[in-house]
């Protein structure tokens, strides 16, 4: 490889973990705490071959295992950028409540089925191409989620995250992949960057 080539290319890795770690909004990453978030992965979400969103996971600590990552009482944010067209509420819920039921148990379900009935509600309009919603929580000031900056639903506690984290990387994730690339950011991956780049994309 020539220099000039390799000197770009080193240049281009270090741009892709600095835009990680370092950018604002849904990057990432000074919060009202200054805990810094880190991005701990990111994947697309598809369903029976049909792409619905990218997904981005954002610690405190980075971790590559699920428990710690769903139950360390720490800062998290979770982010969806809708990818298909149009996702209808009714479909929304249903893909919400699916996924959560089978990655939580009884207690948890109970105890949380107040925020777990208001997420699935969210999407009183279809969700478009474009739309972000973003969860964030903290041990100290519970669960936010907002729909393009909008806040839906706010509470006092940080289970709700916890809640949802499980359905992304739980014993039954949407899929190996999607669990994997969660639990573990790769800079040099050339598909985790291209996801990476188009969520930070403005609509």
């Amino acid at each position: 490889m020539k220099p000039k080539q390799k000197a770009r290319n080193s240049y281009l890795r270090h741009w892709i973990v600095a835009l990680a770690l370092s950018i604002n909004g849904v990057g990432g990453i000074a919060h009202a705490d200054d805990t810094p978030l880190a991005l701990n992965g990111i994947a697309v979400y598809q369903k029976l071959k049909t792409e619905y969103y990218i997904g981005a996971l954002y610690l405190a600590t980075q971790q590559d295992n699920p428990d710690a990552a769903i139950f360390k009482p720490e800062h998290k944010k979770m982010v969806m950028k809708i990818t298909i067209p149009k996702w209808r509420g009714r479909q929304f819920a249903k893909t919400w409540q699916q996924m959560i039921s089978v990655n939580n148990d009884e207690e948890r379900l109970k105890e949380n089925s107040d925020s777990i009935i208001a997420f699935t509600r969210l999407a009183k309009q279809p969700l478009v191409k474009g739309d972000v919603i973003a969860i964030e929580s903290t041990p100290e000031k519970g669960t936010t989620v907002s729909v393009n900056g909008q806040v839906r639903i706010k509470n006092g506690s940080d289970k709700l995250l916890s809640v949802l984290l499980s359905a992304w990387i739980g014993d039954v994730p949407p899929s190996s992949e999607f669990k994997r690339d969660m639990l573990h950011f790769d800079p040099t991956n050339k598909q985790q960057a291209k996801l990476l780049e188009a969520i930070q994309q403005p609509n």
